[in-house]
């Protein structure tokens, strides 16, 4: 899939509204399998994944996110308990998240943070240094990397029942100094697509503020 994102964010004392947009191009044409199969080819010398073909046709990709944070307990200093509400509506995704977050270390505000993704907010000259962890329940009532199109059935790999419940426990590490962030994610999600799925993986997030 590629595609851009449009977001705006309305913060206050302990808590942050944030709506968004996704517009992009999911399917052959996103080109996102070749590059994978340039990469691994070409730069870390493994082996191409075949399971490309199995992508979902070209289509274009319109989603509107929002998502709804609130600090518990603004006050505290090296801990932090919050909880957040995120909704997704589009040919992407159509789904509802709620989920409740604990941070422990040096952290700015909730709405100026890396551990949510509003550091762009941030003013301050405070160094972060925290640990992370979330446990989220979702409502899943569509997903287009998993069955297509939205309006036209016709995808021949497309899931026969999607899981409509899943849980996504997430235990992350980040550090934010000036105009630099970075971070190590590690997901571990039960059921998002089918009933009886496990899935663990990790992502490595680098952000510079201009």
């Amino acid at each position: 899939m590629l595609f851009t994102t449009f977001n705006v964010t309305y913060a206050f004392n302990r808590s942050f509204f944030k709506g968004g947009t996704i517009l992009g191009i999911m399917g052959p044409s996103s080109l996102a399998g070749d590059f994978q199969g340039w990469f691994h080819d070409k730069v870390t010398d493994d082996p191409v994944f075949e399971e490309w073909k199995y992508q979902v046709p070209n289509q274009p990709v319109v989603n509107l996110n929002f998502t709804y944070a609130y600090d518990f307990i603004p006050d505290q200093k090296w801990i932090d308990i919050y909880g957040v509400l995120d909704a997704r509506l589009g040919n992407l995704y159509i789904d509802a998240t709620p989920t409740l977050g604990l941070r422990f270390g040096k952290f700015n505000k909730l709405s100026q943070s890396v551990g949510t993704d509003t550091s762009l907010l941030s003013n301050s000259s405070i160094i972060e240094l925290f640990f992370q962890s979330t446990i989220s329940s979702s409502v899943s009532f569509f997903n287009g990397t998993a069955q297509g199109s939205l309006f036209q059935r016709n995808f021949e790999y497309a899931v026969d029942s999607l899981n409509m419940l899943h849980t996504i426990i997430t235990l992350n590490t980040y550090f934010s100094a000036n105009r630099f962030s970075f971070g190590i994610e590690h997901y571990f999600t039960f059921g998002q697509v089918l009933s009886n799925e496990r899935h663990v993986y990790a992502r490595v997030i680098f952000k510079y503020k201009l």
